[in-house]
């Protein structure tokens, strides 16, 4: 028997590094089991996500998300604005 619990979404930065791991992980602990799963480096992931050095923030914004239930990462996502693609 499960139980639904409802899911709340909270926005993560990515400067707070105790929350963000959680967005970062999440992938990798979804498909830890797969066997088909290639997971990417992590450090050129960390690069990615990171406002400083990722090629979209030169001319975009992004919001991460999680989406919890309970105490449990269930899902991520994002929502990007793209300042170059909003001029045309």
């Amino acid at each position: 028997m499960s139980e639904k619990a409802g899911v709340t979404i909270v926005p993560v930065e990515f400067s707070n590094w105790k929350l963000f791991k959680h967005f970062f992980n999440f992938p990798y602990d979804l498909n830890r089991d797969d066997p088909c799963w290639i997971p990417p480096l992590r450090m050129e992931r960390k690069k990615f996500f990171n406002p400083e050095k990722g090629p979209f923030f030169q001319n975009g914004e992004v919001q991460y998300f999680i989406a919890m239930r309970g105490d449990k990462v269930c899902g991520r996502i994002t929502a990007h604005l793209n300042h170059l693609h909003e001029e045309r």
